[in-house]
């Protein structure tokens, strides 16, 4: 799974009493448990498995062994038609009993039950980016790229360095839609003050991201609950997920990326 899109999904919403005459007041935290169902799916690779976990409380420490929901029931309908039954593996992964790889227009259904809650998602795997023309915009201390572009796709880019992982922006600066059929136009956070010098010259690369559609909806809310630190395990929020059902929330989501 890209260490970019390893983001975060909502947290638990914390409600604290103010003090009277100066004393404090212990208020227990309200907490209310949710499923929740993370799956990135890149075009043109394996299919890597579903996770599903369920939230904690903010006052504990996370832990997966604790976190992960074991028997769960799930399954994919691709293109309307194959039925993919999904078994637990370890972690919370939930994965096929045969490999298969994820394609570019595709179309994912995922239904399930765990823990008594009833869940269900759709996506689309959108096309990879064709990039055809990049810029680093030195005044502005960022890259944009300008992106053969689809209707029902949305982009975001980030930058990199010497074609390494690690040595990328850990998120997108916006999530843009198509304004027409032709081309979009999408930039990165800007570079850290050591990586804009004459010396990495040749060495910035950009690498443009295709989502569902449904990703601009998630993306423009996720930060809405600042305070806490992993969205993932902790919950609950005004966040756009697009995983559906009573007390669930996740990211069930098609991606694809350009070539550097």
């Amino acid at each position: 799974m890209n260490r970019t899109i390893k983001i975060i999904l909502a947290g638990l919403l914390l409600i604290f009493f103010g003090c009277e005459n100066s004393k404090i007041v212990d208020v227990p935290l309200q907490f209310e448990e949710n499923v929740v169902v993370q799956g990135e799916l890149y075009a043109d690779t394996l299919f890597p498995g579903i996770r599903i976990t369920k939230t904690i409380p903010i006052n504990e420490t996370f832990d997966i062994d604790s976190a992960q929901i074991k028997d769960a029931y799930v399954y994919l309908k691709i293109n309307g038609v194959k039925i993919v039954p999904l078994h637990f593996t370890k972690k919370g992964i939930y994965k096929p009993a045969a490999n298969f790889f994820v394609r570019s227009g595709e179309v994912y259904e995922l239904d399930g039950e765990a823990d008594g809650k009833i869940f269900y998602s759709q996506t689309i795997i959108p096309q990879k980016p064709v990039i055809t023309n990049r810029d680093y915009n030195s005044s502005g201390k960022f890259m944009e790229a300008t992106t053969q572009a689809n209707p029902d796709e949305v982009y975001g880019a980030i930058w990199n360095i010497d074609k390494i992982d690690t040595l990328s922006a850990n998120d997108f600066y916006s999530i843009v839609a198509v304004d027409n059929n032709a081309s979009v136009i999408t930039r990165t956070t800007t570079l850290p003050d050591i990586y804009r010098s004459s010396y990495y010259d040749g060495r910035r690369f950009i690498q443009v991201f295709s989502f569902d559609k449904q990703f601009k909806s998630f993306f423009n809310s996720k930060d809405n609950n600042q305070p806490v630190s992993n969205y993932f395990i902790q919950g609950g929020g005004s966040i756009a997920w697009n995983v559906y059902g009573d007390h669930v929330i996740g990211l069930f989501i098609g991606i694809a990326k350009s070539s550097f």
